[in-house]
């Protein structure tokens, strides 16, 4: 029965395929994140075979409530992600976490991943469009940007702003050999001054 369950909620997802897949579940109570509202995430990874480097989809995710003894979806989507690890992180300086569902990890182990902003009235879901592409993303929550931490050939931090549903890209790469911090230092600050003074031009849009 239970297999027959995951099989009714993959239904809409898998398309022409002709016989159930294997599936593999992972089930998130949300009480500890979200005050015991009776939240929780359902991660349903269906296909094993694809690396996610070609837009492949692989999972379902399913954002749940308990109302009234009875589990309600709020919100689905078809993603991809390899190792199926769900993080909380406050990505908007709201004071809610939101929700990061890891992507893919590159040759060098740079992850990425699939963000999910939770308003923090209706905890009604806004996913991110482009935020798949930011490598290592940290939020610095002082200038309410996203860093990208990427090690590479030489290891480089770039720079992204969240507005509405999408990904802002400053277009401001600063390298960083780790021989001379104070170099990296003195190229962060005049980053950052560059930041806060295309900020005010955002402001405005």
């Amino acid at each position: 029965m239970k297999s027959f369950l995951l099989f009714l909620l993959l239904f809409p997802f898998l398309g022409g395929a002709q016989e159930e897949s294997t599936v593999d579940t992972l089930k998130v109570n949300c009480d500890s994140i979200y005050t015991k509202k009776g939240f929780s995430i359902l991660h349903l990874r269906y296909e094993f075979e694809a690396d996610g480097y070609t837009g492949e989809k692989n999972s379902v995710f399913i954002f749940c409530k308990v109302e009234n003894g009875k589990n309600k979806e709020i919100y689905r989507d078809t993603i991809f992600s390899r190792i199926q690890e769900i993080n909380f992180e406050d990505y908007n300086n709201d004071k809610v976490k939101d929700i990061l569902i890891q992507n893919i990890d590159d040759v060098r182990s740079n992850s990425s991943y699939t963000l999910y902003l939770v308003n923090p009235k209706t905890y009604s879901l806004t996913k991110i469009k482009g935020f798949g592409e930011i490598k290592n993303p940290y939020y610095n929550a002082k200038y309410n940007i996203v860093e990208s931490r990427v090690s590479s050939g030489t290891d480089y931090t770039a720079f992204y702003k969240i507005i509405k549903n999408r990904v802002y890209d400053y277009k401001i790469i600063i390298f960083d050999n780790h021989e001379d911090n104070d170099n990296f230092d003195k190229a962060y600050d005049k980053a950052i001054r560059k930041i806060l003074k295309k900020n005010k031009t955002l402001s405005k849009k």
